[in-house]
């Protein structure tokens, strides 16, 4: 079951997979959201989250926008006290979701069958703000 994050943070978006943050995007007009689906169960994973807008366009390349680092990662509380602004003063802008797999006892996942790159901490030892459960 997913967890209704567009609802709880104020924000209606459609899904934009393939969508990228250019100047062809942006005069589109409409906002999108793309990335992972956000599960229920926030202990299960930690999102990331990254939003483009207008003012990050740059002269970097575009074949390697994601990684840009003049557009920050955020935690799940952060990426949506960010984003319910931008949506609600009509600015176009792009967020993107990651999901890492959480470690702890109390996860269906193995660890040592996960890149350590994509696992985040236990829950309980994270210490990013909750967003309706979720850090």
């Amino acid at each position: 079951m997913a967890f209704p994050w567009q609802s709880h943070a104020g924000v209606r978006l459609s899904g934009g997979d393939g969508q990228r943050a250019d100047a062809d995007f942006f005069a589109q007009g409409q906002s999108f959201w793309q990335g992972s689906g956000v599960h229920d169960n926030p202990r299960f994973y930690k999102y990331i989250w990254q939003i483009w807008t207008a003012a990050d366009l740059r002269d970097f390349e575009p074949a390697h926008w994601l990684d840009e680092p003049s557009v920050p990662q955020l935690a799940f509380a952060a990426a949506m006290l960010q984003a319910r602004p931008l949506y609600m003063t009509g600015t176009v802008f792009l967020i993107r979701s990651d999901r890492l797999y959480r470690r702890g006892a109390d996860t269906p996942f193995d660890p040592s069958r996960i890149d350590p790159a994509r696992l985040a901490p236990p829950w309980t030892d994270d210490a990013d703000p909750e967003f309706h459960g979720h850090k």
